[in-house]
């Protein structure tokens, strides 16, 4: 058949793959189970099969039929009272033992099962007394059993060792293996809260840097021109009055991140990018300055972490020079190339007061453009002082 080639593999992976992912949901599902009516299940299933057993041979009494439900019911509870249960189907054993009944190798899988549950559940000291306590409760079941009519075959003895203690170890190594696997999910929980924190204060420093240095400017502009230009006070007013109405709203965007149950998201306002660059600009106008913004090249889509690491570098940029620089102009460049996004911000101030490689604002724009895998840069150009920042830009489809 033509074609047929290609597709008795495909068949045959996809089954393959639906057989694997069924069979690896049957331990959560196991897991899903209530857990008292499953271990009775198991208990009533392992007392019904030892009775049927003895039943058989014609050696089953009534005595002997509590012995085995002593020893095995209590399984039913074994992950309520671990230990408790390992030490009630040990002793109910030995009890049958010194009646003189033999047990069945449904009686010993019982026992396995309870040591199994009491090493899963037990601390490093509890596994200790438990080993002590298995090492005891051995030696005297192959005693009682060498007395009954049935005898013991001393020959055994080293497997039953072996069983036992390899069920132990097996047990206790699982637990130890979920404490690792736990202490390393609260390590890298605490590590994401922290990183989460930082960012968050990384946003708040940005949202309010700039807003606080901008109205401080105005307020200052404002109130010495109050006398003698009415309208220019009345101006940096306005600009005050809006800057800190933007301000509150990206500071309730950004603690409510922290309050968001993952319902109310809606209501937050989206992250800055690099559409609302001409808006930045044109707030720092209304501050005194005079900022050009150039965009170059193929202006294209970015991905939204890149956007707002360059809207959050040319915002910090504009406030230190508002801040530090005696500038008169600022220019904004942003140069879109084949693989890389060029940012530029110059000014042409001539003081050294801005931090050229010290400051928060600084290292918060280093860091931003460091997890873009890009490179940043500030220092004096030819005028005053130049911050430039280039981010990769291969893996962003053109």
């Amino acid at each position: 058949m033509p074609g047929a080639t290609g597709v008795y593999p495909d068949l045959l992976t996809e089954m393959l793959t639906t057989a694997r992912a069924r069979l690896s949901a049957v331990p959560v599902r196991l897991g899903a189970l209530p857990a008292f009516p499953f271990d009775l299940l198991i208990a009533l299933a392992l007392i019904g099969l030892a009775d049927l057993t003895w039943a058989q041979s014609g050696e089953l009494t009534p005595l002997h039929f509590l012995t085995i439900a002593a020893s095995l019911l209590p399984l039913s509870l074994r992950r309520r009272w671990p230990r408790a249960i390992f030490l009630i189907v040990g002793i109910a054993l030995l009890a049958g033992l010194a009646l003189g009944f033999s047990d069945s190798s449904f009686e010993t899988y019982g026992a396995v099962l309870a040591t199994y549950t009491a090493y899963s559940r037990a601390s490093r000291g509890q596994a200790i007394w438990l080993t002590v306590v298995l090492l005891v409760a051995l030696p005297v079941s192959f005693l009682l059993s060498w007395h009954n009519p049935g005898g013991f075959d001393w020959a055994d003895a080293p497997y039953y060792y072996l069983l036992y203690l390899l069920v132990a170890a097996l047990a206790y190594g699982a637990r130890t293996y979920r404490a690792q696997v736990n202490e390393r999910d609260q390590l890298l929980a605490r590590e994401l809260v922290i990183e989460e924190r930082t960012r968050i204060a990384r946003e708040l420093h940005d949202v309010v840097a700039h807003g606080v240095s901008v109205m401080v400017l105005q307020a200052t502009a404002g109130s010495r021109v109050a006398d003698r230009d009415p309208a220019r006070a009345a101006a940096a007013l306005e600009v005050i009055q809006d800057t800190g109405r933007e301000a509150l709203e990206n500071l309730r965007r950004v603690v409510g991140v922290l309050r968001s149950d993952g319902d109310n998201d809606a209501q937050l306002l989206p992250q800055p990018g690099l559409d609302q660059l001409e808006t930045l600009v044109e707030q720092m106008r209304r501050a005194g300055m005079v900022v050009d913004l150039s965009i170059r090249g193929d202006r294209r889509a970015l991905p939204a972490g890149i956007e707002l690491s360059v809207y959050r570098v040319v915002q910090e940029s504009l406030t230190n020079v508002l801040k530090h620089a005696s500038a008169s102009k600022a220019q904004v460049i942003l140069d879109y190339r084949d693989r890389e996004l060029i940012v530029e911000i110059a000014d042409n101030g001539h003081t050294t007061a801005a931090p050229v490689t010290g400051g928060s604002g600084v290292a918060g724009m280093r860091e931003r453009v460091s997890l873009c895998g890009g490179e940043f840069n500030v220092g004096r150009g030819a005028a005053g002082f130049t911050v430039r920042a280039s981010i990769p830009l291969a893996a962003v489809p053109q």
